[in-house]
């Protein structure tokens, strides 16, 4: 399991599962998800109380980690990553 630190400090937690799932079926290096939650371009709100750290990898292509936080346990998990060739910004919680 890998820890790493939201941009509020909140420790996220990245799992063998979750780890070994964005390797084999969405193709994408882990180091490159590390960064996107350690340092993203801007962090939007996703769902369900979840929210998406959002990384430019390049010309029209953008990482998107899905994250929840719990800030009272300062605890979190990744739930998935996937690219994409565009964001919507209207609902920027954080940005670099």
């Amino acid at each position: 399991m890998i820890i790493i630190e939201s941009v509020e400090g909140i420790s996220i937690r990245l799992t063998d599962e979750r780890v070994e799932h964005i390797q084999e079926h969405l193709y994408l290096h882990i180091e490159t998800v590390i960064d996107a939650l350690k340092y993203p371009d801007f962090v939007i709100r996703g769902s369900k109380g979840s929210k998406i750290a959002v990384l430019n990898l390049g010309r029209r292509k953008w990482l998107n980690v899905v994250y929840k936080e719990f800030i009272k346990m300062n605890d979190g998990f990744v739930i998935t990553a996937y690219t994409s060739s565009d964001v919507n910004l209207t609902e920027i919680l954080w940005e670099r």
